[in-house]
C-alpha cells in the first residue's frame, strides 16, 4: 500500500492523484508500493537483514 512521507498510508484518490503528478518533488518525491519483501539470515553471523523489492506507482 503506497504511503505519504509522514509514513501513513495514503487513500486510494491520494495515492492516483500522487501517481499522476508531474513534478514529482511536488508529491514528495516518487510514489513507491512495496512488490515483495523478505528476510534472509547471514551465514557468517547471527545478523537477519530484511529487503523489500519497490516499484512506482501508476
Amino acid at each position: 500500500m503506497p504511503t505519504g512521507p509522514d509514513g501513513l498510508p495514503l487513500s486510494d484518490e491520494a495515492a492516483v492523484a500522487a501517481a499522476g503528478a508531474e513534478d514529482s518533488a511536488a508529491a514528495g518525491g516518487p510514489l513507491l508500493r512495496a512488490v515483495d519483501w523478505g528476510t534472509v539470515s547471514f551465514i557468517i553471523s547471527d545478523h537477519v537483514g530484511t529487503w523489500v523489492d519497490l516499484e512506482p506507482v501508476g
